[in-house]
């Protein structure tokens, strides 16, 4: 999605919000769901739909869209574990909704 955008180069990898990385939106088995998915489940809008044109732009901004759904709480998660494989059991992230 960065690279649709054009910010594939310029953007720091540290600032970098991967949905298929973020624990709230993985599988109970930690696997990622497909993007069309998390959208209609949490944002309750269709995307990719056969019948019309799927763009990397609309995914790009479905993406944007799914991370400030939830910033605050992404970005406190992220803060406990930058790599967002697991969260580590110190923080504490009941607050963050």
């Amino acid at each position: 999605d960065l690279r649709s955008l054009g910010l594939l180069k310029s953007h720091p990898r540290k600032m970098v919000r991967d949905t298929a990385l973020y624990p709230p939106f993985l599988t109970k088995k930690g696997n990622s769901h497909r993007l069309s998915f998390l959208v209609k489940e949490r944002l309750g809008r269709n995307i990719q739909q056969e019948a019309r044109y799927h763009g990397c732009m609309e995914d790009a901004v479905a993406s944007l869209d799914l991370y400030l759904s939830d910033w605050e709480k992404w970005e406190k998660m992220t803060a406990c574990s930058p790599l967002m494989h697991t969260h580590t059991s110190k923080c504490n992230l009941t607050n963050a909704s």
